[in-house]
């Protein structure tokens, strides 16, 4: 319905009068969507639309509101409710310049914002985001993790972080095996 509503495609539209520039541009005013294509079928007449759906990936905190983070480090929404359950790695540590929604965050310490995309990245990759509750940038050279069951693992800088993170993947499971893993450190 969203879809539909942004397109400014009405039902009984004529197939030939859908002008794809328009319905991209109606599309890309949500920042949860982009559009990716418009394709028509003109027996039966229908029109496809083609989006990506854009999802929270990361929230921070940043003077008193919550900010929702998309793809490739991008604001897709702030709020002041900072309380909302949203499940997600939480990034801390950061120093933050400028915030836009719709942009990407400007961070005052360099290589912040690599980080935490490559960070999200390696973690999407491995299956193992929902494993993460903070994710720590203060220095990039030492980046750390902590899981949802208090362990602390420590990154070290953004090298690799794939191959860390599928260590990580692999590893996790046994250490949960042996019990209660907070305030452990892993390296």
């Amino acid at each position: 319905d969203e879809v539909i509503q942004y397109s400014g495609i009405r039902m009984g539209d004529s197939v030939l009068s859908v002008d794809a520039e328009r319905v991209k541009a109606g599309i890309n005013t949500n920042r949860y969507l982009e559009f990716v294509g418009v394709w028509r079928n003109f027996f039966p007449s229908s029109v496809i639309i083609t989006v990506i759906e854009h999802t929270p990936r990361a929230k921070m905190n940043w003077m008193g509101m919550l900010l929702l983070i998309g793809d490739n480090g991008v604001v897709l929404e702030p709020t002041p409710e900072i309380d909302i359950p949203v499940h997600v790695p939480e990034v801390v540590g950061m120093l933050v310049d400028k915030v836009a929604v719709g942009q990407e965050i400007e961070y005052g310490v360099a290589g912040q914002g690599d980080a935490i995309v490559g960070i999200l990245d390696a973690l999407d990759l491995q299956g193992v985001t929902g494993e993460i509750a903070e994710i720590n940038i203060t220095s990039p050279d030492n980046l750390m993790l902590v899981t949802e069951g208090g362990l602390q693992v420590v990154l070290g800088d953004d090298n690799l972080l794939a191959e860390k993170i599928a260590l990580l993947r692999e590893v996790l499971p046994r250490i949960q095996s042996l019990g209660d893993v907070s305030g452990g450190i892993l390296n």
